[in-house]
């Protein structure tokens, strides 16, 4: 592999796609992963001539940088290996961040940390792409040689050796779209109630940081998998927000994310390695070496809107003969998201498959559903997912103080077997205390011969 990778801005050739994974700030290791950020930090210190300019806080800056560095480098390195690393050279995101990052990361110690790294035969670079438009625009990325990998694999490092800090930067509040589509972090004043969710989020997260939750598949599943995950990535995703380009297992923490500024809106749980996962997958779960259940609410933000207009939920919610299931569903929740109902047409829609202009079948959408026309086009759908996620919470805490894991991912769950029938009295419960009403509920579980399919098909 060549010591750097060249990607030229839009408008000349078109930029390479990288599979990028975020850089993480809050990771902490076990002794055994120590070993190896202590090690590169002393080869750093006995190799870098410092400058006259430099303080003892830079210096300081850089050995904490280049050990986050490290570790994130090494989850790339027992997750990943075709995954590149961001390490972003522009000073105005480590200022306008500086809110959540801390001091200890900086643009300068990032940059020096790097090359250390590359002239050390640790890494390669790639310099990104620069450019206006958002979807040819690209962040500096690292790689990991196979130098670095075998430090690694010598030692013995493991997924359960890196994980996410269970009690740091758990709640994020951003802001409303750019107009790049991108969404930046918003700061925010702690009060009792973000306190209040932070102390519920780490007390969850000691309890997923304890347990053994595994993924049962084989070397070339896995590759299936990771491979799968990154095909379906969004060309103009925003790696700053992104919680499912990779499929890392070191990541068994969760945190809060709330929208357009406003603690009313969103609050979904992410974080969590399983969220990443393809559904069809997800059976292959153990915890505690146990198998799971996943329960999955049916119809939920209908079924809540229902209640709240006091009409029936029609059976099937999402199929009335035009369109797919998969369509229907995402361009009605489109229109309760967007702010107005001119939406473009949702991914996958194709005109010639469905046999009607996007026009049309948005029209017949909005027809069919026209007992929900007061809350299309008013964003109302990400007051349901503060809805949602406070359930989520409650369901995961019900758990916790009995010891017993719970895996959300937004508005369904994952647990042991043993455990579905309590789940099921406990989601319907909570539903039931904030909507009045009762819902339905979609167990899956995979038979043999699924099993058997899937692995055929990997």
């Amino acid at each position: 592999m060549p010591p750097s990778v060249k990607a030229k801005a839009a408008g000349g050739c078109v930029a390479v796609r990288l599979p990028i994974r975020p850089f993480r700030i809050f990771l902490d290791c076990s002794k055994r992963a120590t070993k190896l950020t202590d090690r590169l930090q002393k080869e750093f210190a006995a190799n870098r001539k410092p400058r006259k300019a430099d303080s003892a806080d830079f210096t300081s800056n850089c050995l904490v940088t280049l050990r986050l560095m490290v570790l994130n480098l090494a989850a790339v390195a027992i997750s990943n290996r075709h995954v590149w690393l961001q390490v972003l050279a522009n000073r105005t995101w480590y200022w306008k961040n500086r809110f959540w990052i801390g001091e200890n990361v900086t643009q300068a110690s990032v940059r020096v940390c790097r090359d250390f790294l590359i002239s050390h035969g640790y890494a390669i670079f790639n310099g990104g792409v620069a450019s206006r438009a958002f979807r040819y625009r690209r962040p500096s990325t690292l790689h990991i040689t196979h130098k670095f990998a075998s430090q690694v694999r010598q030692l013995g490092i493991t997924p359960k050796d890196i994980w996410r800090s269970p009690d740091q930067d758990l709640i994020q509040l951003r802001g409303p779209k750019n107009t790049d589509g991108t969404k930046q972090r918003v700061p925010f004043a702690e009060n009792d109630q973000t306190d209040l969710m932070s102390k519920r989020l780490a007390g969850i997260n000691r309890l997923l940081n304890s347990a053994d939750i595994r993924l049962n598949v084989t070397a070339s599943e896995w590759r299936h998998i990771c491979t799968h995950i990154e095909r379906k990535t969004d060309p103009e995703f925003d790696v700053d927000q992104a919680d499912d380009l990779m499929l890392d297992l070191t990541q068994r923490s969760l945190y809060r994310v709330f929208n357009n500024g406003s603690f009313d809106q969103g609050g979904r749980f992410y974080g969590g390695w399983w969220q990443a996962l393809p559904k069809k997958w997800r059976s292959y779960i153990t915890i505690n070496r146990r198998k799971i259940v996943e329960l999955d609410y049916s119809a939920m933000h209908p079924t809540a809107l229902s209640h709240e207009l006091g009409i029936p939920v029609a059976p099937n919610f999402y199929e009335f003969g035009v369109g797919t299931k998969a369509l229907v569903k995402a361009t009605f929740n489109a229109l309760i998201n967007a702010r107005g109902t001119s939406i473009n047409a949702v991914q996958g829609f194709d005109e010639a498959e469905i046999g009607m202009s996007w026009e049309e079948f948005l029209r017949r959408v909005k027809l069919h559903y026209a007992p929900y026309k007061a809350f299309f086009g008013t964003g109302y759908g990400l007051k349901l997912q503060r809805l949602d996620s406070d359930i989520a919470e409650a369901v995961m805490l019900h758990f916790v103080e009995r010891g017993k894991v719970v895996l959300p991912v937004h508005d369904s769950f994952l647990c042991e077997q043993r455990h579905e029938a309590e789940l099921a009295f406990v989601m319907e419960e909570q539903f039931r205390l904030r909507t009045g009403g009762s819902i339905s509920f979609k167990r899956k579980r995979l038979s043999p011969r699924q099993i058997a399919e899937i692995r055929a098909r990997a």
